[in-house]
């Protein structure tokens, strides 16, 4: 360990893998700031550890790797920055240092964002927060919280690294002030703590920084088969078990493929969690039956706020273990939400994680297939103690017909933002922590508790969860949507940046609510967002209450036929896509990738942000633009920055590297594969679980090149954990083009792999 000290600081540095060290800062006076609340990470051990080094002050210091610098930070110091947003907390202090990186550096991560691909040139917030309906363009924070970074390091900066992550492993309130303002060569971060932990992984590449740190974090986890076909979800529908089986049966009729149907607030008992409403679902069990006999998976969705009802079994329970987050005063915190006032479990506690998975092994144990964690930020409307100190302390100057001045009036609007402040956790040690502390945890850790009942439930068996709030580390038990989006161009030209950072940031099974959750949406956005979604990995048409319908034929046959197209294009596509899942669960590099992920040396490919790469193998050029039928489209030249071409996907004929304006009419999406790669595809089935028998390799042996091709290919059982003992396929496809027949090496382990034949196009 290296470290160095001031009259005010203690910074040191350690091993924390290859490549990667751990740098700690703390006050010299450090005062207890409560128990680690962090969940414990996946450091690997046994491998190789360089020795860092620091040089310098903690005003100024350089962090060294195997005699190489790797990054510097400067200004270090105590209170809450000039750049910073908005106002610091009531209580608590704040630490803040700027991690310098030329202004030609490039930024990118910090998971669930808003604004651009890059992200430069502005404040970003680490807090979880519900939007109340929907978000716009620069809306920030949202619902998840991953204060992990990427910096392409600028040219001739000879301070770092050439890629450098960086993960701030604290849970309080974080602020990253990226190149805005001020200074445009820092990254200034400030955190609501006395002390920090932050992870340095240096690459030289970028998949060699996100595998390091998803090594640290944890690797995602490996979704069943039908969790990655097409999905349908509507807030409000089904409403009863005539029209859930109806629309399963709508489905088969058109043959259209589908393997989900989404159960929202509308199915349980007056939004109470883990019920059915009598009404509309008489007999659950049946229902559940009746879908799978149709090859549908249900998924029911599980808010954590639990109302707070005497007579109600759920809550009743929770009693029993003490299992609800107090208050300031040690009762239970009251908030409003969907069904009322509820209480939530204090999820930090082992035995409340346990309680909360016997709940959701009752509707798995009814035939539920996947559960859906919904206002896991915590979203609370109001807290009750809330409301009451603010009419008490506002009662009398309304009572006597004073206006309300303007702070007021903000302190009402905004009172959802502080409505959680009174929450107060306890580890299982008894020790109290307030909600500061756990407030971006508390979806992580809904997720460990809802996982238990999983494999409590079905132990072989692979989970399947998504969830809407989240931190880092979140990707080892759920799938991420970006929340509550809108029907609208820009909304979805939006959603390529927030899955593509995401994945930068160790979550690569995301997507956004195709067609928009909020607002009515127009058939030709409803067809280009499907083309979208057919090749990001969760793939789900979601909308909001009493908006236009989204189901694929809402709007006629022209627009169902497209849209048919590109589900289908889905699972032709899902050898490929369930081989890239594998791939991810075993690196942590992410399917959807912006194209300098795979190009880093093409500087060009960094100021391209509405393509991207699935695998190392497809570029995916969707259509943004309302009205438009071509586009331009930029191939970038091999990693060698050699001439290259690309196969479209629909027409066979071979593109050069460089920019191209191609066509893209209505039911068209530009597609292309690489040279030297090919895309397992089959023939497309009803749902993931019906497999054909031949498997097809679009192959790119090159422009008159004759380049050989090598295309990995994943196949299991698709649904247990027994790819983990060794029975699973894995090979690589061999292609030859200079022969006269290309011929195919198969190796494999384990597996039978589900094709009778091999056909290359």
């Amino acid at each position: 360990m290296a470290s160095i000290s001031s009259r005010d600081f203690v910074v040191s540095v350690v091993p924390a893998g290859e490549k990667s060290c751990r740098l700690e800062v703390t006050p010299q006076k450090n005062t207890d700031s409560g128990a680690d609340v962090l969940p414990s990470l996946d450091e690997e051990t046994g491998r190789e550890k360089s020795e860092p080094e620091l040089s310098g002050v903690p005003e100024k210091f350089l962090v060294e790797l195997n005699g190489e610098p790797i990054a510097e930070f400067a200004d270090l110091g105590q209170g809450f920055p000039s750049w910073g947003r908005g106002n610091p907390d009531d209580s608590g202090e704040w630490l803040n240092f700027d991690h310098l990186v030329g202004e030609g550096s490039r930024v990118y991560g910090l998971g669930e964002k808003t604004r651009y691909l890059e992200k430069s040139g502005a404040v970003y917030e680490m807090w979880n927060r519900d939007t109340g309906g929907f978000y716009t363009h620069n809306e920030d924070p949202l619902y998840s919280s991953i204060p992990f970074y990427l910096v392409k390091t600028a040219e001739g900066d000879s301070r770092a690294a050439p890629f450098l992550g960086v993960y701030v492993h604290q849970s309080e309130k974080t602020q990253f002030n990226v190149k805005a303002r001020s200074d445009l060569s820092r990254i200034g971060v400030a955190l609501n703590s006395s002390e920090v932990t932050v992870y340095l992984f240096a690459g030289a590449s970028p998949k060699e920084v996100i595998s390091n740190y998803t090594r640290l974090t944890g690797k995602p986890f490996f979704p069943p088969r039908w969790a990655i076909g097409y999905h349908h979800s509507e807030y409000g529908k089904p409403c009863n078990q005539e029209e859930a089986v109806e629309l399963a049966k709508t489905f088969r009729e058109k043959e259209i493929p589908c393997d989900a149907l989404y159960f929202d607030i509308q199915h349980m008992e007056g939004h109470r969690d883990f019920t059915w409403d009598e009404g509309g679902f008489s007999d659950p069990e049946k229902l559940l039956d009746r879908l799978a006999e149709l090859g549908f998976h249900a998924v029911n969705i599980v808010d954590p706020g639990i109302k707070a009802e005497s007579g109600y079994e759920v809550y009743n329970s929770g009693l029993d273990v003490d299992a609800y987050v107090k208050n300031d005063k040690g009762e239970d915190f009251l908030g409003a939400v969907w069904p009322g006032f509820c209480v939530f479990p204090d999820f930090l506690r082992e035995n409340v994680r346990d309680w909360w998975a016997t709940q959701n092994e009752k509707i798995l144990d009814q035939g539920v297939d996947g559960i859906w964690n919904d206002m896991n930020e915590p979203a609370i409307f109001f807290g009750r103690q809330q409301i009451e100190d603010l009419v008490r302390e506002l009662d009398d100057k309304l009572a006597g017909g004073d206006h309300l001045n303007l702070k007021e009036r903000q302190r009402l609007v905004n009172i959802s933002e502080a409505n959680t402040r009174s929450m107060v956790h306890r580890t299982d040690g008894g020790q109290e922590i307030g909600h500061a502390k756990f407030h971006n945890l508390y979806a992580l850790y809904e997720a460990m508790a809802t996982w238990k009942a999983f494999k409590r439930e079905n132990p072989n068996k692979r989970p399947f969860i998504l969830t809407r709030a989240g931190f880092s580390g979140i990707q080892k038990y759920a799938a991420k949507w970006t929340g509550d989006n809108s029907s609208t161009w820009e909304h979805m030209e939006l959603s390529i940046y927030m899955s593509l950072n995401l994945g930068l940031s160790g979550v690569p099974f995301v997507g956004s609510d195709v067609g928009g959750f909020d607002g009515d949406v127009e058939p030709e956005l409803l067809a280009r967002w499907n083309q979208l979604g057919s090749v990001i990995p969760f793939f789900r048409n979601h909308s909001g209450l009493d908006t236009t319908s989204q189901e694929p034929w809402a709007f006629g046959e022209r627009y169902e036929k497209i849209i048919r197209k590109y589900i289908n294009l889905r699972y032709r596509l899902l050898p490929f896509l369930y081989t890239e899942f594998f791939r991810a669960h075993r690196t942590g590099v992410p399917i959807a990738r912006p194209l300098f992920l795979e190009f880093p040396g093409d500087e060009e490919s960094y100021s391209v942000s509405d393509q991207f790469m699935v695998g190392d193998s497809m570029l995916v050029a969707p259509v943004v633009e309302r009205g438009a039928k071509r586009r331009t489209v930029y191939l970038p030249p091999d990693e060698n920055g050699r001439e290259t071409s690309w196969l479209d996907w629909w027409s066979n004929e071979n593109l050069s590297n460089g920019y191209h304006r191609v066509e893209a009419p209505l039911d068209l999406m530009p597609i292309f594969v690489r040279e030297g790669k090919g895309v397992p595809v089959a023939d497309p089935t009803r749902h993931a679980g019906e497999y054909p028998n031949k498997l097809k390799i679009k192959a790119n042996t090159g422009a008159g090149r004759d380049v050989d091709v090598k295309v990995p290919v994943y196949d299991d059982d698709g649904e247990s954990d027994e790819f983990t003992k060794g029975n699973y396929f894995y090979g690589v496809l061999h292609i030859h083009a200079g022969r006269d027949k290309p011929e195919l090496e198969v190796k494999h382990d384990g597996y039978e792999p589900f094709w009778d034949e091999v056909e290359v196009i």
